[in-house]
C-alpha cells in the first residue's frame, strides 16, 4: 500500500512540474475529478481541463504527461468555446466548480467565478447527476 501512496505523490509532484513547463504558453490547466474530491483509487487517472487557443499546447501537455508516466484524461477547450459551453457541459462545470487551478494564463479564474454564479442558481452537480443549463 505504501508504494501506491508514494507513486501517487510522485505523480502529483510530476504534474506540478508539467504545469510549470506550460508557463508562458497562454494556457490554463485545472486538475479535477476524483483526485480533487479525495475519491481516487490506485487505478484513478488524472482528470485535466486545458484551456488554450492553440492545439499545439495540448500536444505538448500530452507529450509531457507520457514522459512523466502520468495517466491522464485531458479535456481541451479554447477559452471562448468554454465560455459558451459552460452552462451545458458537465466536464466544464465539474472542473470549474470543484477543480484546482494549476496554471492560469487563459482566464480560468474568470470562468471559475462564472461557474460559481451558475452553482448559486442551481446549475452543477446535484444528487444523482447534473443539472445543466443557464
Amino acid at each position: 500500500m505504501r508504494s501506491v501512496v508514494e507513486r501517487g505523490r510522485r505523480r502529483v509532484s510530476a504534474l506540478r512540474r508539467v504545469a510549470g513547463e506550460l508557463r508562458g504558453c497562454g494556457a490554463s490547466l485545472i486538475l479535477f475529478g476524483s483526485r480533487v474530491r479525495g475519491e481516487e483509487s490506485a487505478a484513478s487517472d488524472f482528470d485535466l481541463l486545458l484551456l488554450a487557443e492553440d492545439e499545439s499546447v495540448r500536444d505538448r501537455l500530452l507529450s509531457a504527461l507520457r514522459r512523466e508516466g502520468i495517466p491522464a484524461d485531458v479535456h481541451f477547450f479554447r477559452p471562448e468555446e468554454a465560455e459558451k459551453l459552460l452552462p451545458y457541459s458537465s466536464i466544464l462545470l465539474d472542473a470549474l466548480q470543484e477543480g484546482k487551478i494549476l496554471l492560469d494564463e487563459a482566464g480560468a479564474s474568470r470562468l471559475v467565478r462564472r461557474a460559481a454564479e451558475l452553482r448559486q442558481r442551481g446549475v452543477g452537480r446535484v444528487a444523482g447527476g447534473w443539472r445543466l443549463g443557464g
